[in-house]
């Protein structure tokens, strides 16, 4: 494992998933990106790498293999529930799971935990 943390996204942040880094689009650096209006969870580069839903909390084995088979631009946080998971690659080539604590409601925040994995 590479790094676990939390982090709470409002409209338009961006997350770097192996510093935690919260903030504007950082090019190769920035793993995730949430837009509040649609609770949209959108990988780097407007969806230019893999993102899936998966059931139960993954390991990186998991994650490669959801990956493998299933490969989307973005997921959509307000059909998901509380305790439900994502995998993605990060910008960097690394495996990440994302675990939704809350779904958000009109301009609150997305609150995360999440999970890196090295490639």
């Amino acid at each position: 494992m590479l790094h676990e943390a939390k982090a709470s996204l409002k409209d338009q942040d961006y997350l770097d998933a192996e510093t935690g880094m919260i903030g504007e689009v950082r090019p190769r650096a920035s793993d995730v990106w949430y837009v509040s209006p649609y609770r949209e969870l959108w990988t780097a580069g407007g969806g230019a790498l893999p993102i899936t839903r998966v059931d139960g909390r993954p390991d990186a084995g998991k994650c490669a293999d959801a990956l493998t088979t299933r490969d989307y631009d973005l997921v959509e946080v307000g059909e998901m529930k509380a305790g439900d998971w994502a995998c993605a690659r990060t910008a960097e080539g690394n495996l990440l799971a994302v675990q939704i604590s809350a779904v958000p409601t009109g301009d609150a925040p997305l609150e995360i935990s999440y999970v890196v994995w090295q490639k």
